[in-house]
């Protein structure tokens, strides 16, 4: 993420609910996706991102590439860590070619935000906070510089249906307008992506 973000989505993403909870949770296909009845009543707000949990593949656009140049892919794996944490593991492809990261999203009881580090294969390290803009929506902020000058980069989480959440990145210097700089599709597979991550040299451990 941030110029951190070379196509990420995203990520992608949630914290803590066993993947049960997630499935169980989801609603008909032909129907928006909603919260659950009393779904915040004596649950803890950490719990509201569990709808990230899980192994997702996305397709992604880059609105401001030129056509031809304009897409890429990725594959994300979220799994909840010690009952207050979501981690994160993070491949993909895009116009700047490879890109891995690793992200870390939990909720500060001290401020009551939701806070993301995302750690990229540049070495680059952003920070994150934010909150839910409405019930199926977290918003997230970054604020810092590159190259001398100030950067800020916004990362919405939006839960668009069953199994599916969309992803979108925008960015700004100094005073700008924020532009789009990536929208992306995710859907939640099973088994074998999950699989695939967690080999290799630096591999996330599977639960």
């Amino acid at each position: 993420m941030s110029p951190n973000a070379r196509g990420v989505s995203v990520f992608i993403c949630a914290i803590l609910l066993a993947a049960s909870l997630v499935h169980g949770q989801n609603p008909p296909a032909d129907q928006p996706a909603q919260a659950p009845p009393n779904a915040r009543q004596g649950q803890p707000e950490r719990m509201r991102v569990a709808f990230l949990v899980g192994a997702w593949e996305e397709e992604i656009t880059y609105p401001r590439r030129e056509a031809g140049a304009d897409k890429g892919h990725g594959r994300w794996f979220a799994r909840p860590d010690m009952g207050r944490y979501l981690m994160f593991r993070y491949e993909g492809s895009g116009p700047e070619g490879e890109y891995r990261a690793l992200g870390i999203l939990t909720r500060d009881p001290a401020t009551q935000k939701y806070r993301l580090w995302w750690f990229d294969d540049d070495g680059n390290v952003g920070e994150y906070t934010g909150d839910f803009r409405d019930e199926n929506t977290l918003v997230l902020e970054y604020r810092g510089q590159v190259d001398g000058r100030a950067f800020r980069e916004r990362i919405s989480y939006q839960r668009v249906g069953p199994g599916q959440v969309q992803t979108k990145i925008e960015q700004a210097y100094g005073d700008e307008d924020y532009r789009v700089y990536l929208e992306a599709t995710a859907k939640r597979i099973e088994g074998p992506l999950q699989r695939r991550m967690g080999k290799g040299p630096g591999a996330m451990p599977q639960p």
